[in-house]
Order: structure tokens, then C-alpha cells, then sequence
């Protein structure tokens, strides 16, 4: 069956080479190396077939339940350290790292650099012909209206339902500069 540990009536001697250990030796040996401290954990990995193990069902009740092969969870164990190890390596470094661009951005911000500030329009063509421009910006779906010289005479916005609100006091002169330009991109393009 899918997601059960194998099942054997009986451990043969050679079974019992393999399968050396008892669930609760192999529970106690995860303990001690910090793999886990969760039964439940275990027994899934048993299950899981990422530790071979079997379940005896017969025989002597010191000899029934599950069995685990020793081999297989000292290299289980060597994994889950491995991975463990190589993680907080990794975490290390990144933490060095981000310590150093920290200190390069502090530098940078105390010589007076400041980060661009990009006025960017989302989709800044949803339509467009000539004298109306449909943008989106800060989440809103915007309509700039053109007059014949390409200055805005109005920005609105969509509201709820079809309704459209007045926006051109809202929209700082920056963003009002970036929708003018990108109006004469495209009528470059259109040309």
C-alpha cells in the first residue's frame, strides 16, 4: 500500500542484520542528533519510505512493530545535517552580505546620493487616440483628456460602478509631466 510502512510476518536473520534497530532506538538516535523530536515526524519518514524500514506482525511481541534499517538512517541523518549545515552556511553569508550593502547604502545616503525617484506609469497605453490617454496609476484606472497644444485639460478617475471622478488636483506635477511625454511617445510612434 502507498504511504505505509512495508510489512513482514516475520524478520528473517538476514532481515535482522538489516533491520537492526527498533522504532524506539531510531527515534532516540534522531533525538540525540537534533533531527527531530516529533514521533509523528518519524514514523511519516518511515512511511515515506525516506527511512527503510519494515513492520513485523508476527512472531515474539519484543520482536513485533517496526524495524529500521541502521544504515539507512545514519545516511538520513547525514542528509538532514547535511542540508541543515549548508543552509545556515548559506544564511551566514547572505547576513555578511546584507550587512555590507547596508553599510554601502548608509556611505552613500551620508555623500548626499539619493535613490531616483521613478515617476512610472502602469500600463501607460491602455488606450489611446490622440486626445484621451487611459492609464493606470497608484491602482486606479486614469483618463487624461488633451487640448490641441498636448496640455492636459483633465485627469479623472474610475470610481465605483461607471462612475468617474475628477483627479487633476490629485495628480502631482511630476506624474502630470510623465503623462504628457508619454503622449508624445506615442504619437511619435504613430507617425
Amino acid at each position: 500500500m502507498k504511504n505505509e510502512v512495508k510489512k513482514v510476518d516475520k524478520l528473517t536473520e538476514e532481515d535482522k542484520k538489516t533491520y537492526s534497530l527498533t522504532k524506539s532506538e531510531a527515534f532516540q538516535r534522531l533525538i540525540k542528533e537534533g533531527i527531530t523530536e516529533s514521533e509523528q515526524v518519524f514514523t511519516k519518514w518511515c512511511r515515506d519510505a525516506e527511512i527503510d524500514a519494515v513492520r513485523v506482525s508476527k512472531g515474539h511481541p519484543k520482536e513485533r512493530g517496526i524495524h529500521v534499517s541502521e544504515a539507512s538512517l545514519t545516511a538520513f541523518i547525514h542528509k538532514k545535517k547535511g542540508n541543515v549545515e549548508d543552509l545556515i552556511a548559506r544564511i551566514q553569508k547572505l547576513e555578511t552580505e546584507n550587512k555590507a550593502l547596508k553599510a554601502e547604502l548608509k556611505e552613500l545616503k551620508a555623500n548626499g546620493i539619493q535613490k531616483p525617484k521613478k515617476t512610472v506609469l502602469e500600463d501607460p497605453v491602455l488606450s489611446f487616440d490622440g486626445a484621451e490617454l487611459t492609464f493606470r496609476h497608484s491602482r486606479a484606472m486614469h483618463r487624461a483628456t488633451f487640448d490641441d497644444r498636448g496640455q492636459i485639460v483633465e485627469i479623472t478617475r474610475n470610481g465605483r460602478g461607471r462612475q468617474t471622478i475628477p483627479a487633476t488636483e490629485l495628480i502631482s506635477e511630476k506624474v502630470k509631466k510623465s503623462i504628457v511625454q508619454t503622449r508624445q511617445e506615442l504619437l511619435q510612434k504613430q507617425s
